[in-house]
Formats: structure tokens, C-alpha cells, sequence
């Protein structure tokens, strides 16, 4: 009897160390490790559990008189039947009757069995619960919150970033383990069978006025189904505001209610664009490209990397005899958009005469194949130089601007041997010049690769103002060459493009509104509006509503790309702007204006401001070019925009458009056509022109003051949004 005490004793003990490590493992783990631990029984994990009951039984068998071989079979075919929890006692009877410490063993294996299985159907009943739960409570949430449509990997990287309004995902039916990772990721979710009903059929509550505010985020993975996605919306949309009595109010309820921003291939993007004109303010395009290409705009303005020797920080100009050259290596979506964006925002001038002119970028393009084959590029920033340039007459317009940027495109492979030959000369050319490198042809660690022998070139070369810009989706920056002052990752998807903060773009999409009452408050001023509180806040609550349901793709990134530019026009000026929160003295109003305007002060309509914002007096007589720096920036700014419409595909407008449209004065974004598109003396033209044929005073018809204000109203706008303007370091 004392050998069958024992090896009760011992296998309690074991049975106990078992258990005591799956508690600690259980409480050590994250959720998701804890959950898969919790149901790991298939994989052989809680089998030591019920791998105690063979030696109990070869035991009790044993007891009763069976040799050892049939006591172990015997043992082993009855823990089978354990599994399913059919507990046979008749075997084991005998010897607990005579033996305290082997009933106890037998009793303590068994109760481990049974709770091993407990938490097995609480695991599972978990997930169901958690899926219920989540959906209810999502379904009864009266404010803010999130639909992300899609079942990819970037679909939850887009949830998980989201910290301040309840999310669900929506999915395509997913097999068990698809929803035990989910459950594991705290991801809550819905399935659907047909993306495009279920998520028209969500916008039915916010005509209703119901709660908060509604965000729906397509990213299926399938542009084919996106765009279905947001057709589907755009048409339940319109069926609802044709249907209402009062389809003003209707829209405003949808405008106030809903957001849905929908990912899209730039190869087509018209067709997106298309429904997002047309769908009342509501339905967002995202082009990941474009999130990466203004993240690196606002991030790394080429100003940034620039100093006294490239800018005379008194005139805002660039130096004699210096250059500023960008190798695009790879000439995919992201650099192809990173050129589209850096032509419509790095803009830098001259003096030739007395008088200013663009000095431009000179982008050298690196491809297996030929750049301008590309329809897109084509379509938008090539359509001034290719098509309109060959069948104009100059009488016929005001001032023509010059194209933005000079363009060479190479058929060269990275691979090439005369690949490195191209790039020195680019970057040797002249001793003063700002060269940039922009790394984006192959996968990450191919994009890394040619980072790090580049480096060792730009050694060798012996450059100073180089700097690398590497492509590295994952945002990988582990790496030494990422700790150096010239070497920067960009394009991080997960940080830039999948997290709802970059999709909602809460800093530039705000200035640019902000940019956009601006506007509206200087036409108002022009058109003789008097201005008081009440009519004030009524201009800005219009502009905003305007924004979205009136103004077109093109209007709205006109804008956030003007307050994107605003670090690099105060690098110009020897400035910077940062975090509120940042290092650096920041500069009082008055101390920003005696550098920027030359004086403490800019005259105002009247001591009365609109949202903090001083209401400035713009009379015509502007001081001319090389006597003010505001002016210089003023020419700055208007050349900018001339360069962001040409790289949209904007012509510009003939003078007998200009005079015949009364209406819009020869702008339509439809046909992409516009006005304004000349060089600042066409300006005056332009106004002159307008004025004669309205019979109206050419102040009430001047445009010039919109450049302006962009330079004037800069410290508003920053520090109304978060930041503060310091001297550059």
C-alpha cells in the first residue's frame, strides 16, 4: 500500500506544479497570448493535465490484479474517454477504498480536468460575448465614432490607432480563427456579406439627427470595391436630401453628421474625385500617396535643410550661383505624387533686373522606364507645358507664369553603371548648391541598401548640403545611418497613412479652414459688408459649410497646401515654426512682424477681430518688389499657387473668358481653367480688366491681397493651432 501512497503523493505534486505554472503564465501574458494559451489544449499544453490520469488508472488496474502491460493499456484507452469528460470510476474504486492518498490524487485530477475544459468553453463563450457586446454597445453610442470597412492588416492598423471614439470593423464572414485574432487585438466587429449595402444602410440614423457624428473609413483592399462603397453612399445620400422637404437643412444634417473617407489607386483617381464632388461634402478621396508626399512637404521643406548660403534671409531670395536639385530614384506613386507635391509647395525667387522671378527646382527623374509616360502626370502637371504651350498666342492672355521646374528624366536603372557618374555630377555640380535625394524604387531593405551607399558616396565626394530621403514603409529607422542629421525615413504607412490622425489631418485640414474664413471675410470686405459680430460669425459659419459641400478637391488643397507652406516662407525669412510645447523662445507678434513686415504693426479696417484674427486694410498701392520683404513674400505666395494649379492641370483662362464669365471671371475647375494664372503684375491687369467692365473700383476687384494675407495672418494661424514661431537656429 505505501508504493501506491507514494505515487499518489507524487503525482499530486506534479499535478499541482502543473497548475501553478499555468496560472502564472496565464496572468503573465498580454490578451492575446493569454487567449491562445487558454485553448493551446490542442496543441498538447493542458494534455499534461489529463496525461495524469494514465498513471491513476495503470494504478487502479494494477490494484485489481491485471499484469502491468494490460494495466497500462487499460489505463491509457480509459483517459481517452476523459477528453470528453466521461469519468469512469469502476476501475479506480477498489483502491480508494483502501488508500486516502490515492482518492484525493483521483479527485484532484479529475476537478483539473474538469476546470482545463471549463475555461476552454468560457474562452469560446467569451468571444461570442465579446462580439455581441461591442456591437451593442457601438449600435447605442450617441457621439462621435468609427466604421472602418475592410478585413485587411491595414484596416486594424487604422482601428487600433483611433483613441477617442468607439470603432467597429466591418468584415466579409471570417472563419473562427480570424475572429479569435480579432477578440485577441480588442478589435470589435461586424460581418457582412455586401460591403456597399451595409455600409449605405448605416447612414440612415444620421439623417435622423441621432447622437454624434458618424466616420466610415473604406479600405477594402479592392478598389473595385471602394468605389462601390462609395457609390452606394452618394446614392442613398441623394435619394435622402431629393425625399426631404427641406433639402438645405437635409444637407447641412448629413454635412454636420457624416464623414466617410474612402482609400483609392491614384490611377484613378478622377473616378473618385467624381463622387467626391458630387456627394454634398460628405465622401473624402484618399490617396495614400499624397498623405506621404504632404507629410514629407510639412516635415522636411527643402527650406528646412538650407541656410545663409543658399538664402539671403533679408530678401527671401535665393543666392547667386546657387541651385536646388532633387534626384527622384524610383519614379513609382510616391515619388511621382512627392514631385507633384514639391513642385506645388517649394517655390523660391530670384532678382534678375530688379525684378523677380522663379528660380526654379531642377528635378532629375531615375526609372527603369520613361517618366513621361505616365497618363496621370500627363493629365495634371504636364498638360500646361505639352498642351497648352504649343497652341497658344500670347495676346490672347495676361502674362503667362513660366512652367514651375525644370525636369530632366532618365531611363536609368539603379543598377546601371553610369548611375553613380549621374548622381555625383548632380551633387558636385556647384559648391553652394541644396541637393536632395529621394530614395524610393524597391522594397524596404533595397530602399535602405542604396541609402547606406550613397552615404559612403556623398564621403567620398566630399558634398556637404546633401541630404537622403529613403522610402521605408514599415518605418524601420533602426538602422546608424537613420541617426545622422542627412539621412530621414519617410513614407512610414502605418504612422502616415493607416492612423486615423493623418487620415483626419486635424492641424493642416484645420488651418486650411481657417485660411478658407479668412478668404471669405476679405471678399465680404470688398463687397462692402459691414462687419459686425453677428455678421462675422455668420461669414465663417457659411465658409465652413462651404468648404465642404461647395468647394471642389482642387479649392480645399489649394488652401492646405498655402498653410503647409507657411514653415518654408518662414525659413526664408530666418525663421521656423514648432510645438507650442517646443524648445526655442517663441517670437511676439510684434517681433514677427518687424522681420516680416518692417514694422510693429499692420493697419486694420478696425480694432474689432474675428476669431482673434486682426482684420487687415489692403490698399492697392503695395510696396514694390526689392523694397519690402512682406512684398517679396507676398510674390512668393502667388507663385506657389500658380505652380500648385499647373501641376493640378490648370490653364490659364483667355482674356476674352476673363470678360465674357462675369460670373466667375474665366475660372471653372471643371474645364480647369482659371483667371488668376499669371505673374503678379498680370494681377493688376487682371484687376484693371475686371473693374472696367463691372463699372466698380478696382479695389473691390483686387485679388493681390489674398497673397498677402497668407504671410499676415501667419501668426494666427499658427498659434491658434497649436505652434509658435522662433528664429532659426
Amino acid at each position: 500500500m505505501l508504493f501506491y501512497t507514494v505515487i499518489s503523493i507524487i503525482i499530486c505534486l506534479i499535478l499541482t506544479y502543473i497548475a501553478v505554472d499555468i496560472v502564472y503564465k496565464l496572468s503573465k501574458r498580454k490578451r492575446d497570448e493569454r487567449l491562445a494559451y487558454l485553448r493551446s489544449y490542442k496543441s498538447g499544453k493542458f494534455l499534461r493535465v489529463f496525461a495524469a490520469a494514465i498513471p491513476l488508472y495503470t494504478l487502479g488496474y494494477l490494484y485489481g490484479g491485471d499484469n502491468i502491460a494490460d494495466a497500462i493499456f487499460n489505463g491509457i484507452a480509459k483517459t481517452t474517454m476523459i477528453v470528453a469528460l466521461r469519468f469512469d470510476f469502476g476501475p479506480l474504486r477498489e483502491l480508494m477504498n483502501s488508500s486516502v492518498a490515492f482518492t484525493v490524487a483521483v479527485y484532484y485530477t479529475f476537478t483539473l480536468i474538469v476546470v482545463s475544459a471549463v475555461l476552454l468553453s468560457i474562452s469560446l463563450f467569451y468571444i461570442w460575448a465579446f462580439e455581441k457586446i461591442k456591437n451593442r454597445a457601438w449600435n447605442r453610442e450617441k457621439g462621435n465614432k468609427l466604421l472602418v470597412v475592410g478585413d485587411t492588416g491595414d484596416c486594424e492598423s487604422i482601428y487600433k490607432s483611433e483613441k477617442k471614439m468607439p470603432a467597429l470593423l466591418l468584415t466579409h464572414p471570417m472563419k473562427s480563427d480570424a475572429k479569435e485574432r480579432l477578440f485577441a487585438k480588442g478589435i470589435a466587429y461586424r460581418q457582412t456579406k455586401d460591403y456597399s449595402d451595409s455600409v449605405a444602410a448605416f447612414v440612415d440614423g444620421v439623417t435622423k439627427g441621432e447622437g454624434g457624428k458618424l466616420v466610415i473609413i473604406v479600405n477594402t483592399g479592392e478598389d473595385e470595391e471602394n468605389i462601390r462603397c462609395a457609390y452606394a453612399l452618394y446614392t442613398r445620400l441623394k435619394d435622402i436630401i431629393d425625399s426631404s422637404e427641406d433639402k438645405e437643412a437635409t444637407v447641412k444634417l448629413i454635412y454636420s453628421g457624416l464623414s466617410v473617407y474612402v482609400f483609392g489607386n491614384p490611377k484613378y483617381e478622377t473616378v473618385y474625385t467624381e463622387i467626391e464632388d458630387k456627394s454634398f461634402g460628405s465622401i473624402i478621396y484618399v490617396n495614400k500617396y499624397r498623405q506621404i508626399a504632404m507629410n514629407f512637404i510639412d516635415e522636411y521643406p527643402l527650406t528646412r535643410f538650407m541656410n545663409e548660403k543658399q538664402i539671403d534671409y533679408k530678401t527671401s531670395l535665393i543666392r547667386d550661383g546657387v541651385d536646388v536639385n532633387v534626384a527622384l530614384i524610383g519614379f513609382g506613386k510616391t515619388n511621382m505624387q512627392i514631385f507633384l507635391s514639391s513642385v506645388a509647395n517649394n517655390v523660391f525667387l530670384k532678382s534678375c533686373a530688379g525684378k523677380p522671378e522663379i528660380k526654379k527646382v531642377k528635378y532629375y527623374v531615375y526609372d527603369k522606364i520613361n517618366a513621361k509616360n505616365n497618363k496621370n502626370l500627363n493629365h495634371n502637371y504636364s498638360r500646361y507645358e505639352n498642351e497648352f504651350s504649343r497652341d497658344k498666342n500670347p495676346e490672347d492672355y495676361l502674362p503667362l507664369p513660366e512652367v514651375p521646374a525644370e525636369v530632366e528624366s532618365h531611363v536609368l536603372d539603379v543598377n546601371n553603371p553610369e548611375f553613380y557618374n549621374h548622381l555625383r555630377y548632380i551633387a558636385t555640380r556647384g559648391k553652394h548648391d541644396a541637393t536632395f535625394f529621394v530614395i524610393a524604387f524597391g522594397t524596404d531593405l533595397e530602399n535602405i541598401d542604396l541609402a547606406h551607399k550613397l552615404i559612403e558616396k556623398k564621403e567620398e565626394w566630399g558634398v556637404e548640403c546633401l541630404n537622403l530621403f529613403v522610402k521605408v514603409r514599415c518605418g524601420l529607422d533602426r538602422f546608424d545611418i537613420f541617426e545622422r542629421d542627412d539621412c530621414h525615413v519617410i513614407g512610414d504607412e502605418k504612422k502616415i497613412a493607416y492612423n486615423t490622425s493623418a487620415i483626419f489631418k486635424p492641424a493642416a485640414e484645420e488651418m486650411a479652414r481657417m485660411r478658407n474664413r479668412a478668404y471669405s471675410l476679405e471678399y465680404a470686405i470688398a463687397s462692402g459688408t459691414e462687419l459686425t459680430d453677428g455678421e462675422t460669425d455668420r461669414i465663417f459659419r457659411e465658409a465652413d459649410f462651404s468648404w465642404s459641400t461647395k468647394k471642389t478637391q482642387i479649392e480645399r488643397e489649394s488652401n492646405t497646401y498655402g498653410t503647409l507652406s507657411l514653415r518654408s516662407k518662414l525659413n526664408l525669412m530666418g525663421l521656423d515654426c514648432v510645438k507650442a510645447d517646443a524648445d526655442g523662445e517663441a517670437l511676439t507678434e510684434s517681433e514677427y512682424l518687424k522681420i516680416y513686415a518692417g514694422g510693429e504693426s499692420l493697419p486694420t479696417v478696425t480694432d474689432a477681430l474675428a476669431d482673434g484674427k486682426k482684420i487687415i486694410d489692403y490698399p492697392l498701392d503695395f510696396p514694390p518688389f526689392g523694397e519690402s520683404l512682406r512684398t517679396a513674400m507676398a510674390i512668393h505666395e502667388h507663385y506657389r499657387w500658380n505652380s500648385y494649379m499647373i501641376s493640378k492641370g490648370t490653364i490659364p483662362a483667355k482674356k476674352r473668358e476673363i470678360l465674357s464669365d462675369v460670373k466667375s471671371n474665366g475660372k471653372s475647375y471643371k474645364l480647369r481653367r482659371h483667371g488668376n494664372l499669371t505673374t503678379f503684375e498680370g494681377l493688376v491687369e487682371f484687376r484693371k480688366m475686371i473693374a472696367e467692365r463691372d463699372g466698380i473700383s478696382e479695389h473691390a476687384t483686387d485679388v493681390i491681397r489674398y497673397d498677402y494675407q497668407l504671410l499676415d495672418d501667419a501668426y494666427w494661424l499658427l498659434t491658434k493651432s497649436g505652434y509658435k514661431i522662433v528664429r532659426r537656429k
